[in-house]
């Protein structure tokens, strides 16, 4: 079964709202923001927005959508990676990572397809704590919760190689992160 009536319809609703690219740059990939996502980058009382973050967010978000290259990390902890798979991995949670500026957040998603990402939640890094927290558990439920509610019967994309998940424009981050 297709996801893609089930987006048209999200879209149609507001549920959700497709990233457009730059002007003048022809999409190559497609990213969504659902209704947490939306209210993250829109409200100017979010954390993303007093912190002054949005803008980085945004080019992050355009620069998947332009199809620009993107470094993406399949396991592990290993920095670098614009998106990442977290764990566990059955899970398909993933998470595009805004780095920029000082303030960093990761954008909560799961794929629909190859290159099509729904981001459904963007939380501040700070709040998440270390990657195994409640806190990062809750932004995972949270996606999957997301999902759920939009995408009834309808499981995310999986995959077993980078390739699975982002069909060009790729490198892959391999290993865990070193010891200091």
């Amino acid at each position: 079964m297709s996801i893609v009536p089930f987006i048209q319809t999200h879209e149609q609703r507001g549920d959700l709202r497709r990233v457009i690219p730059s002007k003048g740059v022809a999409a190559r990939r497609g990213l969504w923001l659902g209704p947490l996502a939306q209210t993250a980058m829109d409200d100017p009382n979010s954390a993303l927005n007093l912190l002054g973050a949005k803008g980085a967010c945004q080019a992050l978000f355009e620069r998947w959508v332009e199809g620009r290259p993107m470094a993406l990390r399949m396991s592990g902890h290993k920095p670098g990676a614009f998106l990442a798979r977290l764990d566990p991995p059955t899970s398909e949670t993933w998470e595009f990572r805004i780095t920029e500026p000082i303030n960093q957040f990761r954008a909560i998603c799961r794929f629909a397809a190859p290159d099509m990402a729904i981001v459904t939640n963007v939380v501040s890094k700070r709040l998440l704590g270390g990657k195994k927290s409640a806190e990062w558990n809750r932004a995972q439920k949270i996606c999957t919760d997301e999902w759920d509610r939009m995408f009834p019967s309808v499981p995310p994309h999986s995959g077993e190689t980078v390739y699975d998940y982002v069909t060009e424009n790729v490198r892959e981050i391999v290993g865990a992160k070193r010891a200091r």
